[in-house]
């Protein structure tokens, strides 16, 4: 497998990595956002900007995260971007909660 695939599969895993933690989150996250939003319309968007943050940011961290010319192998390249685009995932959830945590702060709990 030459180098351009390796890439290209390690960051597809990511980002299914994402969607899967997005396809989770979904029907969650629409119900606390249309409470913290007050109109389904601004639920709807904020809730599909965010599911695409979650599947995109992984897949972005898997690309930059990883220096491919100094990893030897298709496997070592496909286990570094995997682990890159997980701390990727990490991140966008945690950024994620922080907003919507410091959102639900400020709008009192009900």
């Amino acid at each position: 497998m030459n180098i351009e695939m390796t890439v290209a599969a390690g960051a597809g895993l990511s980002a299914a990595f994402g969607a899967a933690a997005a396809l989770c989150l979904a029907p969650r996250l629409r119900r606390i956002l249309v409470e913290l939003c007050g109109t389904e319309a601004r639920a709807d968007f904020w809730s599909a900007f965010s599911l695409l943050m979650l599947i995109l940011t992984p897949a972005v961290f898997a690309l930059v995260g990883v220096d491919f010319a100094s990893v030897e192998g298709p496997g070592r390249r496909l286990f570094y971007q995997f682990r890159w685009g997980a701390f990727g995932l990490l991140f966008a959830v945690a950024g994620l909660g922080a907003v919507l945590s410091r959102f639900a702060e400020t709008r009192g709990a009900r």
